[in-house]
């Protein structure tokens, strides 16, 4: 059983295509649930199947990042195999089999390439984020400020934008933080977030890169368009790497749980360039 949060989600949809092609080729069929987020949901779906016996193991993108979901708990309990995927907290409890992509080294990455380009005062651009992506957030942050540390330079303040009205995010800080030239470039905690930034810049009448090189999180297909650099997760392999953990623990072939953490790739695009001079 594959319990993920909503399938037409660009990284869902990308994992998904990851599990079903593992079991597919292994001969074996998939039974897909989205939670759309809602712990309940996870719950009705996993109680249901664990009662019917209908299922040898189960893949779950979680609702609780922790594992401290009602249904993940009753899975725990149950004895039932499963594999948590693509994130999943330190915090969480041990014995649980995971294949995550690793957000630490998503951040560095992206750190790494703006000062790879000359940049020195490069800033960590986040939203306010429910609570689940908090820990997303703290993750990619502690990233950003070790491949600082590691490139000999002084971590900025944090930036969190707000929500502007009617929509869309409200970035005018930013924009005068990077004309003033206080700030040059931003690792921005998703391409969401990113994408959502270039739109705000290009309001304020920033020009991106000119004025500030962007570089986003996740590899989402819609960051093309937006002309967006960003480092790409491999949901695609997390989710099929998943599905083969998953069935050698039904075989028997594995008796320990297994917690891999798959590393990301820079994809170089235009809204990021070696910053202007300035007088």
């Amino acid at each position: 059983a594959a319990v993920v949060g909503d399938v037409r989600a660009p990284l869902h949809a990308r994992i998904v295509r990851g599990m079903d092609s593992a079991a597919h080729g292994a001969g074996q069929h998939l039974l897909f649930h989205n939670h759309l987020g809602d712990a309940a949901r996870e719950d009705e779906f996993i109680r249901g199947l664990l009662k019917d016996q209908k299922c040898d193991g189960f893949v779950v993108w979680p609702t609780s990042l922790d594992l401290s979901s009602p249904g993940l708990r009753r899975l725990m309990k149950s004895g039932v195999p499963f594999v948590a995927l693509p994130h999943v907290d330190p915090a969480a409890p041990g014995g649980v089999s995971a294949v995550t992509s690793d957000d630490r080294e998503a951040a560095r990455v992206a750190v790494r390439h703006l000062a790879s380009l000359g940049h020195e005062r490069i800033a960590f651009v986040r939203t306010r984020e429910r609570r689940a992506g908090e820990f997303l957030v703290t993750n990619r942050l502690g990233g950003y400020r070790e491949a600082m540390a590691a490139s000999e330079l002084q971590p900025l303040r944090e930036i969190v934008l707000g929500a502007r009205r009617g929509g869309g995010i409200d970035a005018r800080a930013l924009a005068r933080a990077a004309r003033e030239g206080r700030v040059t470039g931003a690792v921005c905690f998703n391409d969401e977030c990113a994408i959502g930034c270039l739109a705000a810049l290009r309001d304020a009448g920033a020009v991106v890169p000119d004025d500030l090189s962007v570089v986003g999180i996740d590899g989402v297909p819609r960051g093309e368009d937006f002309d967006l650099t960003t480092v790409e997760q491999p949901m695609d392999e997390v989710g099929r790497r998943a599905v083969v953990a998953l069935m050698e623990e039904i075989a028997g072939r594995r008796t320990r749980p297994v917690r891999l953490e798959l590393p990301p790739r820079l994809v170089v695009r235009g809204s990021a360039s070696r910053p202007r001079r300035r007088a």
